[in-house]
Order: C-alpha cells, then sequence, then structure tokens
C-alpha cells in the first residue's frame, strides 16, 4: 500500500486520505520523487511528481508542519528543495 502523498492524523483519527492501490506506480522508486502540499482552509491537496494524490476538506486547524517516514523495509528518505509559501487569504 502506497502511502506517499496520504492524509493521517497521528493523535487518534488515523487515515484521513489514504491512496488507492492505482496510483501506486506514480511514486518512483530508487530515484527523486517530487511532492506538491497545498493546504488552503479546511482544504488540503496533495501531487506526487505531478499527479493528484489527495484532495479532501478535513477541517481547519492550527499546527506544525513535518515531515516523516516509518521504520521498516529499509526505506531511505532524502529531502531536498523544500519551499513554503505563504498564500493569500
Amino acid at each position: 500500500m502506497l502511502l506517499t502523498g496520504g492524509i493521517y492524523e497521528s493523535y487518534g483519527q488515523g487515515w484521513i486520505a489514504e491512496i488507492p492501490d492505482e496510483k501506486e506506480n506514480i511514486l518512483k522508486m530508487n530515484e527523486w520523487n517530487n511532492m506538491k502540499i497545498r493546504v488552503s482552509g479546511d482544504n488540503v491537496k496533495t501531487w506526487l511528481n505531478g499527479e493528484i494524490m489527495t484532495d479532501e476538506l478535513i477541517g481547519k486547524g492550527k499546527g506544525l508542519i513535518m515531515l516523516q517516514i516509518h521504520s521498516g523495509g529499509g526505506i531511505k528518505v532524502r529531502w531536498n528543495n523544500i519551499r513554503l509559501t505563504e498564500l493569500p487569504e
């Protein structure tokens, strides 16, 4: 199951938006991937390599931006060119 681009709430709710199996081939293993996340009000959209992964209304909230990797499977993750842009209200 592909989790890249899904939306997870770690304080009780769990998966808000999981990625369907038919999108598993979008992730390029052992290559750089491009991830875009846009949060506007209560709408969260994620893209992986230019393909929309999620488009969910999850409710407004305040919090931190975090990058996460789960252990297991010998996964190696690197990040580069991280950019944050504040959207006009």
